[in-house]
């Protein structure tokens, strides 16, 4: 019976939804944009190299675009987290605002 209480508790708290707020987590999304984007940027300039092997136009061609859609999708990865990161030190250090608020993303 012990074991059945303690399935029923997990299924319980698997279902009831998380109040960022109360449980003091902050959205820090700009860390992860980040490092991805760090990522995706040398990895995509690694791959922009690889043209330099001999190979046929198509090959380097195809190298190009592989390589140059990596790095643009790393950098605006990084881009995205630099304003991130700056909209969070805004709210931050506006006043009345608590430092666990979340991050909106607004247009």
């Amino acid at each position: 019976m012990a074991d059945q209480n303690r399935v029923n508790d997990f299924y319980q708290r698997l279902i009831t939804p998380i109040n960022a707020i109360t449980e003091k987590i902050e959205n820090r999304d700009e860390v992860i944009y980040r490092l991805m984007g760090a990522l995706c940027t040398v990895y995509g300039a690694f791959i922009l190299l690889l043209m330099l092997i001999p190979n046929s136009m198509r090959g380097r061609i195809c190298f190009l675009f592989v390589g140059g859609v990596i790095t643009v999708s790393g950098m605006l990865l990084y881009r995205r987290s630099m304003v991130l990161a700056k909209r969070h030190s805004q709210q931050i250090h506006a006043p009345g605002v608590s430092a666990i608020a979340p991050v909106l993303v607004t247009k």
